[in-house]
């Protein structure tokens, strides 16, 4: 639930959330409510900065 939502400063509730982690993390549980797109990403480093490349895969919760 989205704060403008529990305010009602909206009707809209999206059908799910989406959360970004590291590849290498580890999810122990998952709610049951609400669903979450949970989608996995890796850090390259270079000298200069750090860039989050795209994507690599999505799950659906």
């Amino acid at each position: 639930m989205s704060a403008a939502s529990y305010y009602n400063l909206t009707t809209y509730r999206p059908d799910s959330i989406d959360v970004a982690i590291q590849r290498k993390a580890k999810i122990s549980t998952m709610p049951d409510w609400p669903t979450l797109s949970v989608y996995y990403y890796a850090i390259e480093i270079s000298t200069d900065c750090c860039v989050m490349r795209s994507c690599l895969s999505a799950e659906k919760l």
